[in-house]
């Protein structure tokens, strides 16, 4: 059977087509012939991300992005499919990540896997999260350093300030003033110093014979400190210290019998504490008075050394101090 030209030529333009296809989705990373098992993964933002980066796990390319696009109810989310070619299991907690593969922050997806006995099947989601780069993470650490400088500055702007207000002119002229009185001082001293017959170098003359007489006196100065040192010696080792004990405890006891003298315990406590005793000891002597004025106007009722009896008696009252005399008969 003999096959015209026209077959010939539209057989090698499909095959062309076909090559160039295959060609087109290799290059992309999708290879057609291969059984690969696509997953998904959404995210609000890839970070650049770009279809036929590769996906890891541990670190081993297992498969590439076949394909990243919008949500078609268009809630912002972007839908990224996952060609996996090697058989891995997966767990159902996988996380597909994104991360910077290099320094030129070249985008890829490494796999998770989490811990559990269960696995994803052909078509699921995995759960998408995106790494912190590098230079967000610096970033974060040098924004509290970047404020910290910032007010840093202007303190020190303001410190300046302050140094420019105090050291203006008049403070510049005060200050060369000073320095000038300083140097006219330094300049009398100097003066004071050379001069062999002024009052400063008589005041010098007199230290040094200090100097000398304590220089000549100085086993006589050691023998008073030794004596003042063997007296101190003596003082701590007498019985001071027990001498303080002994007084302590006399005031101890002391205290003690005025409390209960104050409480009212004892003989002494009760006279003190106790009216009615006063009261009594009052009366008795009242009473005591009484009796000795009686024995001084009426002798002869207590004692008997006349054989005559006039036959009157003096009664002492008590109510009245005034001196009465009546006849008793007997």
């Amino acid at each position: 059977m003999k096959i015209s030209h026209e077959v010939k030529i539209g057989f090698v333009v499909f095959v062309i087509l076909a090559l160039f296809i295959w060609a087109y989705n290799f290059m992309k990373g999708h290879d057609i012939l291969s059984s690969s098992v696509h997953y998904y993964v959404f995210y609000d933002d890839i970070n650049g991300l770009e279809e036929s980066s590769p996906v890891t796990l541990n670190g081993y390319k297992i498969g590439t992005v076949s394909r990243i696009g919008f949500v078609p109810e268009k809630t912002g989310e972007l839908e990224v499919r996952l060609s996996i070619e090697e058989p891995v299991n997966l767990t159902l907690n996988t996380i597909a990540e994104i991360y910077n593969s290099d320094l030129l922050g070249t985008k890829a997806i490494r796999l998770i896997t989490g811990d559990g006995e269960s696995f994803i099947v052909k078509g699921d989601t995995l759960i998408g999260q995106i790494e912190i780069a590098l230079q967000d993470q610096i970033g974060e650490q040098l924004y509290p350093l970047k404020e910290k400088a910032e007010n840093l500055m202007v303190s020190i702007d303001s410190v300046l300030s302050i140094f420019q207000n105090t050291f203006n002119s008049s403070f510049s002229k005060n200050l060369g003033e000073s320095v000038r009185h300083i140097n006219n001082t330094l300049g009398a001293l100097d003066t004071m110093v050379a001069k062999k017959d002024g009052s400063f170098a008589g005041s010098m003359a007199n230290i040094e014979s200090i100097t000398r007489n304590l220089a000549k006196n100085n086993e006589e100065l050691t023998r008073t400190l030794e004596n003042l040192a063997s007296v101190s010696d003596s003082i701590i080792q007498s019985n001071i210290r027990s001498s303080i004990n002994n007084l302590d405890q006399s005031l101890a006891n002391l205290n003690s019998i005025l409390l209960k003298i104050n409480e009212g315990t004892g003989t002494a406590g009760l006279i003190i504490n106790n009216d009615s005793l006063y009261y009594q000891f009052t009366e008795t002597i009242e009473s005591l008075n009484l009796l000795l004025r009686d024995m001084q106007m009426n002798p002869k009722r207590y004692v008997h050394f006349s054989l005559f009896d006039r036959g009157k008696t003096v009664v002492v009252d008590k109510n009245s101090d005034n001196k009465k005399s009546k006849p008793v008969d007997k």
